[in-house]
This record gives C-alpha cells, sequence and structure tokens, in this order.
C-alpha cells in the first residue's frame, strides 16, 4: 500500500511540471549523452530500523550525479528481504560530487533482530535509481518503474 501511495507521489510530481508554464526554446547547443540507468551511481546505502518493533527509521544513501546537469529529484527503490517501498530525495544535486543523505523512509516492516540492513543476500539491503528529474526538467524512469506505473495504470481503467 505505502508503495503505491509513493508510486503516486512520483507521478504526481512528475504531471506537476507538465502543467508548469512553457519554457522558452532552448539555444542550439551540442547535447551531451542523453541520460539513462548510469546517471546517478549509488555508492552506499544502508537502513536502520527500530529493533522492537521492526520498522524502518532511517536510510543513508551516498550517491554521485553523473550526468552534465544537477538532479533535482531522486526516487530511490529500496528492497530488504522483507519488503519494497520507495524513497524520494529533492533537492539541487550537482554532477561529479559524492552526496551523502539520511532519509526518511515510509513506515515499513523490514526487520527482525539488528538495528541494520546493509548489503546484499536473502535478507540484506539493494538500492536502486528507479527515476531521477534534471534541472532542465528532463526525466529519465527505468524500464522497471515504468512498466509498475503502466500496470497500475492498467489496473486503475
Amino acid at each position: 500500500m505505502r508503495l503505491l501511495y509513493w508510486l503516486a507521489v512520483w507521478v504526481f510530481a512528475l504531471s506537476a511540471s507538465a502543467f508548469a508554464a512553457p519554457s522558452p526554446s532552448p539555444s542550439p547547443s551540442p547535447s551531451p549523452t542523453p541520460p539513462a540507468a548510469t546517471g546517478i551511481k549509488i555508492l552506499d546505502c544502508s537502513l536502520e530500523y527500530n529493533s522492537f518493533n521492526g520498522v524502518a527509521a532511517k536510510m543513508h544513501v551516498d550517491f554521485m550525479n553523473l550526468n552534465a546537469q544537477p538532479v533535482t529529484k531522486i526516487r530511490f527503490r529500496v528492497e530488504t528481504g522483507f519488503s519494497t517501498f520507495a524513497v524520494m530525495d529533492f533537492g539541487s544535486f550537482a554532477p561529479n560530487l559524492k552526496i551523502h543523505h539520511d532519509l526518511d523512509p515510509p513506515e515499513t516492516h523490514v526487520g527482525g533482530v539488528h538495528s541494520a540492513i546493509t548489503g546484499s543476500g536473502p535478507r540484506g539491503l539493494y538500492c536502486d535509481v528507479d527515476a531521477y528529474t534534471l534541472s532542465n526538467g528532463y526525466t529519465w524512469i527505468s524500464p522497471r518503474f515504468a512498466s509498475e506505473l503502466q500496470a497500475q495504470q492498467q489496473k486503475t481503467q
């Protein structure tokens, strides 16, 4: 249910930019390589959670923007052995700098006995980028997230 909430938040954020005033046409300039999945590199990711109830408390992520433009929105996909959820990050993330953020994940049951999840494995943590938006308005969406959005849209029709 929370995943659907975050999907709706992301779709709303994307659609809000579609209703913004049109920007003036850009002057001709050489365009850089189109952004893709390699546009954001996750360097490290960990998740703290309350060991009493197993609910996610804080997500730590180190990443680097490899695009030529600053990134303004990032949607991280977080998978544990127990659940999958999304965490949004907003700001102005300059190219080629290591960025460390502590994010607040949705209240999701993620764990058992310990207080942190790192690494990969059956009960480990997997972090990826589902989508991001550049400062010029370009939005990249992963094929996996795009197919999930399409499936969700077909369910609601």
